[in-house]
């Protein structure tokens, strides 16, 4: 009787193969800050684009990603603010307030619009002076500024604001030039 030894060479080689060791897959390595920009940027984008409840999307996984990350509230609040959801978009202005640590004047810009949308005129008032307190030459606070008295029935002063809007976005050449409290008319080229 003649016998047969197995064929092992097949088992041999399988067991190479699970015994040498591999090098891991390289798994993506994500940063929270990173991934958090990265949202943030895509909602921009989207912002621009009008594409606002896919923007609205994006800076909420920012949020997930970095829940202290101020650009992702603001976004968020834009967001928010484009779909018509103030009340909304106010919350997520205040929480960047609460987040920030210097008074940032975008911020308090952002939450002056809002509460005119919301009918709030007196806070939205507070926001614009606070801001023309800091910058005196802020031309879209005192244009939101003049919103506010104008709905508050303060007319005069709501005129005074925009003829401050007017001077400062004059182009600098039709602006008469001040000399020892006397207004000067600009040189006019000859020829």
């Amino acid at each position: 009787m003649k016998t047969t030894l197995p064929n092992y060479s097949n088992a041999l080689a399988s067991s190479r193969s699970i015994t040498t060791p591999q090098p891991p897959a390289r798994q993506p390595r994500f940063v929270p800050e990173t991934e958090a920009m990265r949202h943030c940027e895509r909602g921009r984008l989207l912002l621009h684009g009008g594409q606002y409840e896919r923007a609205l999307q994006q800076f909420e996984q920012a949020l997930a990603w970095q829940p202290h990350a101020i650009a992702g509230w603001c976004g968020r609040a834009e967001a928010l603010a484009c779909l018509d959801r103030h009340a909304a978009a106010l919350s997520s202005v205040e929480q960047a307030q609460a987040l920030s640590t210097v008074v940032d004047t975008q911020i308090w810009l952002q939450k002056a619009v809002l509460l005119i949308w919301l009918e709030r005129y007196e806070e939205a008032l507070y926001c614009c002076t606070l801001i023309l307190h800091r910058h005196p030459d802020h031309v879209q606070a005192w244009l939101f500024q003049g919103v506010a008295l104008h709905r508050l029935g303060r007319y005069g002063a709501a005129r005074r604001s925009y003829h401050r809007v007017t001077a400062l976005t004059q182009p600098q050449q039709s602006r008469p030039f001040r000399r020892a409290g006397h207004e000067q008319k600009p040189h006019r080229a000859v020829g």
